[in-house]
């Protein structure tokens, strides 16, 4: 990978005796009575030279960068001829697109991320070192890191961010976007976070049989969307019906999201939006899979977080973004790695609502379990 780091020669070595310079004008010393006093005189950002201050803001991280932008117009001119790592420049572009498409959360997703941010204290480092030794081939995606690392926690985009609680999330549509929560299972907060290494397939070619055969390629389960229609209609049957408000088919947003990370695969780092049924069905991801057609690939993780903020449905399933809905409905069921005891999940929650017609119900089956 190419070193951003600038070596302190050439270029940067007339900048360091300029500093240095600057540095000695502006410390100065008074005499007062027997002891010699040292009084410094602040140093303020704009004393110091251009090519200093793009030095500055080049070691800057995501989240500085993104709160020095709202400090003043000269350091909005300064931004853009910067020489940043070109991730964290990509990340940047994501927070800009932000401001161009604003899409504020509705109150109950507000609600819900400021209660679980303050109370949950996320250890970034620690959540990216739970990788390591998983998989010989695994690799955290570079988009993927600095974006754990540096992204601000309070931005989050579609309810994505790994230090919330691994929940599903139970709303009356799944067609959202910006920053209101997503319908399904937010996978990528369960901690420590675990590399599926038999969920995917990759399809690649023998040179020794010549033949085309299947490989397991390690990857990170990030989400699950699956519509469950449950609308309550007798309570001795427990005969359950949920009707979506959406006028697009909440079915055209089920999938299944994962994140390459095999190195070795020429899928690593992208971000792969799975019909539900496609790896029960063992089949594999190949080229011809990706043209357009669901399933589809994200090129890498920040183009799959635009793609949620600004609604864009899953696996381009449609030609025409169908339009987003703004939830009504809220409710969240805790999801555990196992199931305690056969047939039963343990603190299940009966969720209900009122309308005209009665109460609906929502019992969601809520539980992991890895291969």
């Amino acid at each position: 990978m190419q070193d951003y780091s600038m070596p302190i020669s050439g270029a940067i070595a007339p900048l360091i005796t300029r500093l240095r310079d600057l540095c000695f004008n502006l410390v100065y010393s008074k005499s007062h009575g027997p002891q010699d006093e040292m009084t410094i005189s602040p140093l303020h950002w704009s004393d110091l030279p251009t090519e200093l201050q793009l030095l500055c803001i080049s070691f800057m991280t995501v989240e500085t960068l993104i709160t020095s932008y709202s400090v003043s117009p000269s350091w909005r001119t300064l931004l853009p001829v910067t020489k940043i790592h070109p991730i964290c420049r990509r990340l940047f572009n994501l927070y800009l697109t932000i401001l161009r498409h604003p899409s504020p959360p509705d109150r109950k997703s507000r609600l819900y991320l400021r209660k679980n941010i303050q109370q949950h204290r996320f250890n970034r480092r620690a959540y990216l070192d739970a990788f390591r030794n998983q998989g010989r081939n695994a690799r955290v995606p570079e988009e993927f890191r600095i974006w754990v690392l540096e992204w601000p926690e309070k931005l989050v985009i579609n309810g994505i961010w790994p230090g919330l609680q691994p929940t599903l999330c139970v709303l009356d549509t799944t067609a959202t976007r910006g920053s209101s929560r997503r319908y399904g299972e937010n996978l990528l907060a369960v901690k420590p976070p675990v590399i599926s290494v038999a969920g995917i397939f990759e399809q690649v070619f023998d040179r020794c049989s010549g033949q085309w055969g299947k490989r397991h390629v390690p990857a990170l389960y990030v989400w699950r969307t699956e519509w469950s229609e449950v609308v309550y209609t007798r309570w001795d049957s427990l005969e359950f019906e949920y009707r979506s408000p959406c006028n697009s088919s909440p079915n055209l947003w089920d999938c299944e999201t994962w994140l390459i990370f095999d190195m070795t695969s020429s899928y690593f780092g992208k971000v792969l939006e799975l019909p539900l049924s496609f790896i029960s069905n063992g089949s594999a991801i190949s080229r011809h899979h990706f043209q357009g057609q669901p399933p589809s690939a994200h090129p890498d993780w920040i183009d799959y977080l635009e793609m949620r903020w600004l609604g864009v449905a899953p696996c381009m399933r449609e030609p025409r973004q169908p339009g987003t809905v703004v939830p009504g409905f809220m409710a969240n069921v805790p999801l555990r790695q196992v199931e305690e005891k056969k047939g039963y999940v343990a603190d299940i929650r009966m969720l209900w609502k009122p309308d005209n017609s009665g109460f609906k119900i929502i019992r969601p089956y809520a539980y992991l379990q890895w291969i």
